[in-house]
C-alpha cells in the first residue's frame, strides 16, 4: 500500500489519501494526533507527507507511527518547511520547526541517533534530503548536489529565507 497522509485537496493516484478532513478524494479520513492510526502494521511500501508533520504536536509519536507501518524497507518521503523561512513563519499552526538534522535522532548513524537512541525505537536511514530554494517565492528548485547544499546550509545559517523546505527521503530499518 501507499499512503499520503495528510492529502488535503492534492489527491495521488495510486495512493490512499489520508486526511483530518471529508475533501473530495480523500479515501481515510483520521485524525493523525490519534494513536494509533487505522492502518496494520507493517503494511505500507511508500508513505509521503508533505506540510504534515510540522502541524502534529508529537514528532517522536508520529515518526513512530510511521516506522510501525512502513514495511521493511518501506520508503517514507517527508517535506517540511525550513525553521527559519517565509513557509514555516507565515502559517500559526505549525508547532515545530525543521532543519536538516531534525530527524537524525531516528537515524543510528547519525552522531545524534547514537548518542539518543532511547529518544525513540523508530529506526530509519535518511537516504538523502533535498534543500528546496526558491528565487520567485512561487516556483521551488530542490538542490540535490552536495555543494549546493552546503552553501544554502551556510547561507541559511546567517540569513532568513535561503532554503523553504526540505524533503527527507528515509527507508524504513526492521
Amino acid at each position: 500500500m501507499k499512503l499520503h497522509l495528510g492529502c488535503g485537496n492534492i489527491i495521488k493516484q495510486g495512493y490512499v489519501n489520508v486526511d483530518a478532513v471529508q475533501l473530495p478524494g480523500v479515501d481515510v479520513v483520521a485524525d493523525l494526533n490519534k494513536f494509533p492510526w487505522p492502518f496494520e502494521d507493517s503494511s505500507c511500501e511508500v508513505i509521503e507527507l508533505h506540510h504534515l508533520l510540522e502541524h502534529l504536536p508529537d514528532v517522536f509519536k508520529a515518526m513512530e507511527e510511521m516506522y510501525r507501518i512502513a514495511a521493511p524497507g518501506g520508503k517514507v518521503i517527508i517535506t517540511v518547511p525550513y525553521w527559519n523561512s517565509i513557509d514555516y513563519a507565515t502559517d500559526p499552526s505549525h508547532v515545530h520547526q525543521f532543519s536538516q538534522h531534525s530527524l537524525n535522532y531516528f537515524d543510528d548513524r547519525t552522531a545524534a541517533g547514537k548518542e539518543r537512541p532511547y529518544y525513540s525505537k523508530a529506526r530509519f536511514h535518511i537516504e538523502h534530503i533535498d534543500y528546496i530554494t526558491t528565487f520567485n517565492f512561487k516556483t521551488y528548485i530542490p538542490v540535490k548536489n552536495k555543494l549546493g547544499k552546503k552553501l544554502l546550509a551556510a547561507f541559511a545559517y546567517f540569513f532568513n529565507n535561503i532554503i523553504h523546505q526540505l524533503t527527507f527521503y528515509l527507508k524504513a530499518v526492521k
